[in-house]
């Protein structure tokens, strides 16, 4: 099994599979899999609300984190205009970044938030 990991500065991990990945099944392939990560353990975000903006700023798609810290969403096509992927929690800075059309796994790191 072939992975490429891709990381950007903002603290975002793009997780593609490469072309030897067995096929997905056909209900997999209907949802995104969002992992949502603390950015300073790598433990699991329990309860974050992982939502998609569409270029106009309006929720398109929404879900929350399980204990394992993963949230499905539907896999939007590009008639639905998705522009930004994005997670919240209270204990956490907002995180996310640009939608990557195709992209079928995402992994975010969420920096706790702390006032000094």
């Amino acid at each position: 099994m072939k992975a490429t990991i891709v990381a950007i500065a903002a603290g975002v991990t793009l997780l593609t599979c490469g072309p030897d990945m067995a096929e997905p099944s056909k209900a997999a392939a209907q949802e995104v899999r969002v992992l949502v990560h603390n950015a300073k353990n790598h433990s699991a975000v329990q309860g974050a609300r992982v939502f998609v903006l569409d270029a106009d700023g309006r929720e398109i798609a929404a879900s929350h984190t399980d204990e394992a810290g993963v949230a499905y969403l539907p896999a939007l096509t590009e008639k639905d205009h998705p522009k930004y992927l994005l997670v919240d929690h209270p204990a956490f800075f907002l995180s996310g970044m640009r939608w990557q059309p195709g992209l079928m796994e995402y992994y975010i790191l969420a920096t706790l938030l702390t006032v000094r």
